[in-house]
């Protein structure tokens, strides 16, 4: 995995926290390959769009969406290179429908991301064990966004 640890990233120029660096598991699966999970802060880095282009090797199963899905989190570019297959949405329902998330919206159904939103999903729990893991929510919500005006 290609992540800086602490000390590099105090040095480098974008600057951040490394509390508020990506967050990655990795858990090793029977037949030796990788489950990876992202899990974002909302002040990641300063300049999102560099570290999207420059980043390596940061592909994921499952990834927390940044910013609760609204503009001002990262870049296409940057849900390209993790190419999640689950991606969970820490969003109240109003916020997940208005045009603040449409373009997260967007980018979740062209790419077939199955998505998670709290605010329509309840509780959201992501549980790995051995070579797999499973994700329950407290809801089965399938008319995500028909409900509100």
């Amino acid at each position: 995995m290609n992540m800086p640890t602490k000390d590099q990233m105090d040095r480098e120029w974008w600057g951040g926290k490394y509390s508020d660096l990506i967050y990655l598991q990795e858990l090793a699966k029977k037949n030796g390959t990788i489950i990876k999970s992202i899990s974002m802060g909302d002040k990641l880095f300063f300049d999102k769009e560099s570290y999207a282009e420059n980043a390596n090797n940061i592909s994921a199963d499952i990834l927390k969406s940044p910013h609760h899905g609204t503009e001002g989190f990262a870049p296409n570019s940057f849900f390209e290179k993790v190419n999640p297959k689950y991606v969970i949405v820490p969003s109240p329902k109003q916020l997940w429908c208005s045009n603040r998330s449409k373009r997260s919206r967007i980018l979740s159904k062209n790419n077939h991301y199955i998505t998670y939103i709290n605010g329509f999903h309840g509780h959201i729990t992501v549980t790995s064990y051995d070579n797999n893991y499973t994700i329950t929510t407290e809801n089965n919500s399938t008319n995500i966004c028909e409900d509100i005006k």
